[in-house]
């Protein structure tokens, strides 16, 4: 019967490291297919948020009532801006 159970309780913990195994691969797998996909989709990503940040800015700026990007402190020196 001790032997029984030895074997047992070395099957059961055979089968749990396994388990994390497959977990580790399962995670692993998820990893890289994210991965994959926010390469593939990255420049288009980009894009999305260029546009929104240029709208933001122009929202501030019409918000604030100058024109442009002369009210973020980038215009500082720029003949554009200076004549405002």
């Amino acid at each position: 019967m001790l032997s029984f159970v030895r074997f047992y309780l070395r099957f059961v913990r055979a089968k749990l490291g396994a388990t994390a195994i497959e977990y580790g691969f399962l995670a692993a797998l998820i990893a890289i297919a994210m991965l994959g996909a926010l390469t593939m989709l990255g420049d288009s990503l980009v894009t999305i948020f260029d546009g929104v940040t240029s709208d933001v800015v122009a929202a501030q700026a019409a918000a604030s009532g100058v024109e442009g990007n002369c009210g973020d402190g980038e215009g500082a020196g720029n003949a554009e801006c200076e004549n405002k």
